[in-house]
């Protein structure tokens, strides 16, 4: 047993690799490190054959253990991705840019800006933006006699024409619904925020009316926003409005 273990204890030291031999192995490659025309010379072929498992390894460790020509084709798919993605994002932004509610809003904008030249910081009025066609405000305002005017609601069939006119636009990405939270691919050609379901039930509401002839309203906070939009609704239903606000 004791003979046994000298005879291993030999063949380690035998082995191993000495400080001395480390060191100059180290000063050969510094030396050749600074002169690689005297490295491919074939004196040097045999060091060039051992050292190859080595080049090997490191190779390995540089390009995350898969080579360099696999890197290589790796980042190159990476990069293709990544190409692909940004032209599905950019197609999403322009379908979602051209639906017709922002399509107006930008339009309203750059209007705006047109008339605004010199303005660095454009300020929006309160209230919704005269169009072309209008009608005279009825109602409570006729009777105060004033004479502002307010948009003509478009009629229900004119918007069912435009959208039968309408292409499916699918999004690349999924969006939530502003609504319901639910994701959806389908981009209703109004609204872009909402998904098919709620959008063509907001549509549907937005152009519905009734004869409120005759009937008289009380409309708090309808200065602006929503409330501002429930009073050309009402107005434009025929009723008689008393609106009010906070502020003069």
């Amino acid at each position: 047993m004791l003979e046994m273990v000298g005879e291993s204890q030999q063949s380690r030291t035998k082995d191993a690799v000495s400080d001395e031999d480390l060191s100059t192995c180290c000063k050969v490659l510094e030396h050749l490190a600074g002169r690689m025309d005297e490295y491919r010379s074939p004196r040097y072929k045999p060091l060039r054959k051992l050292l190859v498992p080595f080049l090997e390894e490191e190779g390995k460790r540089r390009f995350g253990g898969m080579g360099k020509e696999m890197h290589a084709a790796r980042k190159q798919a990476i990069k293709v991705a990544h190409i692909q993605q940004e032209r599905a994002r950019a197609n999403d932004r322009k379908f979602i840019e051209n639906t017709r509610l922002r399509a107006a809003r930008r339009a309203r904008l750059d209007a705006l800006k047109a008339s605004n030249p010199d303005c660095a910081h454009l300020l929006i009025p309160d209230g919704h933006a005269e169009d072309e066609g209008s009608v005279k405000l009825i109602g409570a305002a006729e009777v105060m006699g004033e004479g502002k005017e307010v948009p003509q609601c478009p009629k229900e069939k004119e918007g069912e024409e435009e959208k039968e006119g309408e292409e499916k636009r699918l999004l690349h990405h999924a969006r939530s619904c502003y609504i319901c939270k639910v994701r959806f691919h389908e981009l209703h050609f109004f609204y872009d925020q909402l998904c098919p379901h709620c959008a063509e039930l907001n549509y549907r509401k937005r152009l519905q009316t009734a004869d409120l002839t005759g009937k008289v309203a009380v409309l708090t906070g309808a200065r602006v926003k929503i409330g501002y939009r429930v009073a050309l609704k009402l107005l434009r239903a025929g009723a008689t409005l008393i609106a009010t606000t906070r502020f003069p």
